[in-house]
C-alpha cells in the first residue's frame, strides 16, 4: 500500500525464510529501512551479526543495503512492515546501525503508540484520500525518528532496555 514517502505492507504468511544476498544488493539497492511489526506469530531478524525473535507486538529493523535474513517458523505469522528512503530518517545513520536486527521495546511510551498506528494504518488504508495517505506517511516518519531518538542515545546503545524487556534473542 503506497503511502506518500514510503510502503506500508501487510504480511500473512506461514513459514518463510527471506533474504537479501550482497549479490542482490550488488544489482539493486533501493536504500531502504524497514520497520517491522509482529501482529501475530514470531519472526526473526538477523542483520550486521545482530538477531532478534520479534513477537506479538514488537518491532524490529534492518536496511536494504545490508544483508539480511527475515523468518518465520513454522506457525502462521502476520507482519506489518513500513519501508521508506533512508534519506527520510532523521537519526544519524552511526546511531540507526545499532537497531538493525534488534527489538526495540513498544509495551509503553512511543514504541506502543507506534505499533497502534501501523496497524491501523493497514486496517484503514482503503478509507484513506492520497492527502491522507500523505499524512499518514509523515505521522509514522514522525513517530519511528522519535521512538529511535529515545532509544538510542549518541553511541548507539539501547536506552529503552530499563523500560521494558526485549524480545527473545534467536540463538
Amino acid at each position: 500500500m503506497p503511502l506518500e514517502a514510503g510502503q506500508i505492507t501487510h504480511l500473512s504468511h506461514a513459514s518463510v525464510v527471506v533474504q537479501r544476498t550482497p549479490g542482490f544488493i550488488r544489482r539493486s539497492d533501493p536504500e531502504m529501512y524497514h520497520a517491522a511489526l509482529a501482529v501475530h506469530g514470531e519472526v526473526g531478524i538477523e542483520q550486521c551479526r545482530q538477531n532478534s525473535l520479534l513477537h506479538p507486538g514488537g518491532v524490529g529493523f534492518f536496511d536494504s543495503s545490508q544483508p539480511f535474513e527475515t523468518f518465520t517458523g513454522s506457525a502462521p505469522a502476520r507482519t506489518v512492515i513500513f519501508q521508506f528512503p533512508e534519506n527520510l530518517l532523521r537519526v544519524p545513520e552511526r546511531h540507526f546501525a545499532g537497531s538493525r536486527g534488534r527489538a526495540l521495546p513498544t509495551t509503553e511510551g512511543l514504541g506502543c503508540v507506534l505499533t497502534k498506528v501501523m496497524e491501523r494504518a493497514v486496517d484503514q488504508y482503503r478509507a484513506c484520500t492520497a492527502r491522507d495517505a500523505a499524512v499518514l506517511s509523515a505521522t509514522i516518519l514522525d513517530l519511528l525518528t522519535a521512538f529511535l531518538r529515545n532509544c538510542l542515545d549518541g553511541e548507539g546503545d539501547r536506552r529503552c532496555s530499563s523500560v521494558s524487556p526485549p524480545a527473545s534473542t534467536v540463538t
